[in-house]
């Protein structure tokens, strides 16, 4: 510098100069995780996005479970003084699998599972008077897809969809039988002989 120009001033004043401190935000999300950079003094507001197939209870301050920890909800503005660390609490989601035998009777309590596994159905065959239980359809649907003791659900659908449900219903699906008693003599006897037969309704 031209330190002529300090020295003929005299008087001369230096002036601190500033910057906005950073923060960091450390999230922890099922062993990911993601650092979010926030001005000292502005707010971070905690995520409500859960996880795949998980419920998400609320953030943890600790990196452990800690018995009988108060967590701090999902969506709650944090104002930032210093680094932050929070870790979501996560529980995998339940569903739900229920039984309507839609007329019949049979086993129908219900069933519950984790999000991403399965459940074998009730291997009881569901009986109605005059009817021939023909299989489980899935709600409202008219196709066959489940047997007694099947695998709920199977590999061969679209699990997705069920697991983003989370409450399905098997439908007990019936075909009506007509029964008729045929009365015959044989050879001209007097004697009679009653036979019962079962055919399916046309």
């Amino acid at each position: 510098i031209d330190k002529e120009v300090v020295y003929e001033k005299g008087t001369n004043t230096l002036t601190a100069r500033w910057e906005t401190a950073v923060c960091k935000v450390k999230v922890d999300i099922d062993g990911e995780t993601k650092i979010i950079e926030v001005n000292y003094g502005d707010t971070y507001v905690l995520p409500k996005d859960e996880p795949k197939g998980y419920e998400l209870r609320g953030w943890s301050r600790n990196a452990g479970n800690v018995s009988g920890e108060q967590l701090t909800n999902p969506g709650t503005a944090i104002k930032v003084t210093s680094d932050l660390y929070f870790r979501a609490v996560i529980v995998p989601k339940v569903c739900t699998l229920k039984y309507n035998m839609n007329g019949g009777e049979g086993k129908t309590s219900q069933q519950t599972f984790n999000y991403g596994n399965t459940v074998t159905i009730h291997s009881e065959t569901p009986k109605r008077t005059g009817y021939r239980f023909l299989g489980y359809a899935v709600g409202d649907s008219v196709l066959i897809e489940y047997m007694p003791g099947d695998t709920f659900p199977k590999d061969n659908i679209d699990k997705e969809d069920i697991y983003e449900k989370g409450t399905n219903t098997l439908t007990a699906r019936w075909e009506k039988v007509i029964e008729y008693t045929v009365t015959f003599h044989p050879n001209g006897s007097s004697e009679s002989q009653e036979v019962t037969e079962k055919v399916r309704q046309e």
